[in-house]
């Protein structure tokens, strides 16, 4: 997968960090929101706000789509503040509801048929405007590869590569042991592989 961001820049990576008093502190702010908080739940908001439309951009390549769905996010913590335990981070938790969202979104859309030509992926700025078409092209390709993919086999490409999520991260936001994740990105990899060379791309699907 390495491989195939090389031919156009990866969006920025947003990972967050925590340690076991980072920890202590998450579980306090969810009960907070399961008390009724509003300011707690705009804390977590102002924190997870921009990784999560980053995150679901990749799904839904929509920016409003993936703010509407960000929104959903936020009312998903608040019904269900009351069962956060602790026993995952407060990251893995908020990011498996998104997978949900995400999930059931593709799901839907597929039965009603999604269109092509969606909204492409965001590219980065560049000075040369040579060089941002050509790269625009490859996100552009890539994105809609993805898109082809199965809905687990897309969050576990996004959770991995583009949140930096530990497998094991990703295995507790999917809700499936860490070996189903392995499989997923093992035969995403190779259906991309697969899609790149009908395209023509022999040097990204070798």
């Amino acid at each position: 997968m390495a491989s195939a961001a090389a031919g156009g820049r990866q969006a920025p990576r947003f990972r967050i960090v925590s340690n076991g008093a980072e920890q202590t502190h998450d579980t306090d702010l969810v009960r907070r929101v399961a008390a009724g908080d509003r300011l707690a739940l705009r804390r977590i908001h102002d924190r997870f706000q921009r990784p999560l439309i980053a995150y679901l951009l990749r799904f839904v390549r929509d920016h409003a789509v993936a703010e509407e769905l960000a929104a959903e996010v936020m009312i998903g913590i608040w019904r269900q503040a009351a069962r956060y335990e602790g026993r995952s981070s407060l990251e893995t938790w908020v990011f498996g509801i998104a997978h949900n969202k995400a999930v059931s979104w593709l799901r839907k859309r597929r039965e009603e048929g999604m269109p092509e030509g969606a909204a492409e992926a965001l590219v980065d700025e560049r000075a040369d405007p040579e060089a941002e078409a050509e790269a625009a092209g490859m996100t552009g390709m890539m994105s809609r590869l993805i898109g082809r993919l199965s809905a687990e086999q897309q969050a576990a490409l996004q959770l991995t590569y583009y949140q930096d999520m530990p497998l094991e991260q990703v295995a507790d936001a999917m809700g499936c042991p860490v070996n189903t994740v392995k499989t997923r990105i093992y035969y995403a990899r190779q259906h991309l592989k697969r899609m790149l060379a009908d395209e023509g791309i022999r040097a990204l699907a070798a």
